[in-house]
């Protein structure tokens, strides 16, 4: 198997108007919002210390190369007798980041040169999703899976891939299958795992796909019976198409072209083609870690906001 991943990455300090309009509160909460949006380009991506990015980064790049990579070995007394092993998941592997110049943490990071390439935007930071998508266009026919990845994407499940490979010999390539993102808590309190996207409207993204069509998909793995989703909210700041998915949505006359119509220009570019071209499902939530990729933000999960949104959950006493 060959896997091509693009990640969109990017990095600097905020200003003193962005820290003044966040810290003095001179502004309505939605006017903050819009200012941000306005300004920022995101994917975890305007940080004062630039430690968490560079964290996250690194680990992102460590886990893609050590869960799906072919360099994975069993070490046995002798050095000269190690040997190669896991490969019905082992790929050859192809890590492209796509970064503005001197907006990157990259030379803060301790990773070998060989570990990933770096395309430099020659264009806006806040396109970089859409640059990405013509990065994968330009390699079609050179990988069995494409893929768009952010630097706070963490992978923990070797079996990702064989995963997608299982869902789409049973239902076609119709079908695209988003991982659920969740967002880890400090080990304290009941709740330990949050699964952070939004749930919202379904008239939010009903101009872009129907999820009354074929609604649930349900299936047998390992004994186990899943359900898999369509969700108003197919978003997870990543996808992962096989070569067949990435032919048909690259003929697409809105491929690439960058557009704001799914709530910013960020979501846009990793989620709405996917919306407008495949029927997109995520494994049904009494199922969520089936597939799943970890949200390594750098920002601590608002509990306290979770539980207001959430106001008639009940926390189980432990």
């Amino acid at each position: 198997m060959r896997i091509l991943f693009t990640m969109a990455h990017y990095w600097r300090r905020p200003t003193l108007a962005e820290k003044a309009a966040a810290v003095a509160g001179k502004l309505s909460q939605g006017k903050v919002q819009r200012y941000v949006r306005a300004m920022v380009p995101r994917f975890g991506s305007v940080q004062n210390d630039p430690a968490s990015v560079v964290r996250s980064f690194t680990e992102c790049i460590s886990h893609i190369h050590a869960l799906f990579g072919p360099g994975q070995f069993i070490a046995d007394r002798e050095p000269e007798s190690a040997r190669r092993t896991n490969p019905v998941t082992a790929a050859e592997l192809k890590i492209i980041v796509c970064c503005a110049k001197k907006l990157n943490i990259l030379d803060r990071v301790e990773l070998d040169g060989s570990s990933y390439e770096v395309h430099y935007s020659a264009g806006s930071p806040r396109h970089m999703s859409f640059e990405c998508q013509e990065i994968l266009q330009q390699h079609l026919g050179q990988f069995d899976y494409y893929c768009f990845i952010e630097h706070d994407t963490i992978f923990h499940d070797p079996w990702f891939f064989r995963k997608q490979e299982w869902f789409n010999r049973l239902f076609g390539d119709d079908c695209v299958l988003q991982p659920n993102r969740f967002d880890p808590l400090i080990a304290r309190g009941p709740v330990r795992k949050v699964y952070g996207d939004e749930i919202i409207r379904r008239e939010v993204t009903a101009a872009f796909q129907d999820i009354t069509r074929d609604a649930e998909l349900q299936a047998e793995y390992l004994g186990a019976p899943l359900r898999f989703n369509r969700c108003a909210n197919p978003h997870a700041g990543c996808y992962f198409l096989n070569a067949r998915q990435m032919a048909r949505w690259a003929q697409q006359p809105d491929f690439g072209k960058p557009s704001d119509a799914f709530v910013t220009v960020f979501e846009s570019g990793a989620t709405l083609g996917l919306m407008k071209h495949f029927k997109v499902y995520k494994p049904a939530l009494d199922n969520g870690n089936f597939l799943e990729v970890e949200h390594m933000s750098g920002k601590a999960f608002d509990l306290q906001r979770f539980k207001q949104r959430c106001h008639n959950y009940k926390f189980a006493e432990q």
